[in-house]
């Protein structure tokens, strides 16, 4: 990816995701006195480890917006998370997403802690998981990225994604689906589409990588109520903006904060 060259990530780079959530949260939400501490729990995998250097490297360039207490990378598929809330639970904010996500709020919630949570887009593939593991009085305020507009949202995506679920899986609703489904769908429509484009454009019999990768050069999607998505001959990642969402236990669902944000590289 850098530099250029035959990889094209059709999924969410998360180093950008942590960058702009820290930008916004500092100059929005943090109403404290002082620079507050952030800490970070997470599992030792290449996601965990991403985001373990995006907080770091905002933090190092930014040392007056935020008191960086650590990173604290725990096994793959550890269960409990004891240890590492003690050592993080005089954060005033603390980044925890996705299924890991949910083993350190449970901690915090069992010891009897408090702090504000935040996290990034991974945290909807696991929606249905940590409103059962967690629990919405858990929830409740918990500050996330998002890079595709939640399913009560009235525009041309909301309603594109919600006519496919209906035709491919009649009965179901969006929520059904899980967070996976609408955060992922147009990621893996947009793969689809330059496939389509490419073999339009030269053929099934000539279609080779290097046709996948002209048509992906030019590819750009424009949707309604979705952020920017586009390659270029330098531009290797596909999603270009997030927004930012808070977990609401009063309505059970997702509270829009932002519109479409670019990425703080």
């Amino acid at each position: 990816m850098e530099p250029p060259g035959w990889v094209f990530v059709f999924c969410v780079p998360y180093k950008p995701q942590v960058k702009t959530l820290l930008k916004w949260l500092s100059e929005n939400d943090w109403k404290g006195q002082g620079i507050p501490k952030l800490g970070h729990y997470d599992w030792e995998m290449p996601i965990g480890l991403e985001i373990e250097a995006g907080i770091k490297e905002y933090c190092q360039d930014h040392p007056d917006k935020f008191d960086y207490v650590g990173s604290f990378i725990a096994p793959m598929g550890s269960m409990s998370a004891a240890g590492e809330a003690a050592k993080l639970k005089d954060c005033d904010y603390v980044y925890g997403t996705m299924f890991e996500g949910s083993v350190i709020m449970k901690a915090f919630a069992l010891k009897g802690y408090h702090t504000q949570f935040i996290g990034d887009s991974g945290s909807f593939g696991f929606y249905k998981f940590m409103v059962e593991s967690v629990g919405w009085e858990n929830l409740d305020g918990y500050i996330t990225t998002m890079t595709a507009p939640w399913f009560d949202e009235d525009n041309a995506t909301v309603a594109f994604i919600k006519e496919v679920i209906s035709r491919y899986h009649p009965g179901k609703s969006p929520e059904d689906m899980d967070g996976a489904y609408h955060g992922s769908f147009l990621l893996m429509y947009s793969m689809f589409e330059v496939l389509r484009q490419a073999v339009e454009k030269v053929g099934i019999e000539n279609y080779d990588g290097q046709a996948f990768c002209d048509a992906a050069v030019k590819y750009s999607l424009q949707m309604e109520g979705f952020p920017q998505c586009y390659f270029t001959d330098t531009v290797r990642y596909l999603v270009h903006q997030c927004a930012i969402y808070k977990w609401s236990a009063a309505s059970e669902g997702l509270i829009r904060l932002t519109d479409w944000l670019p990425f703080t590289e």
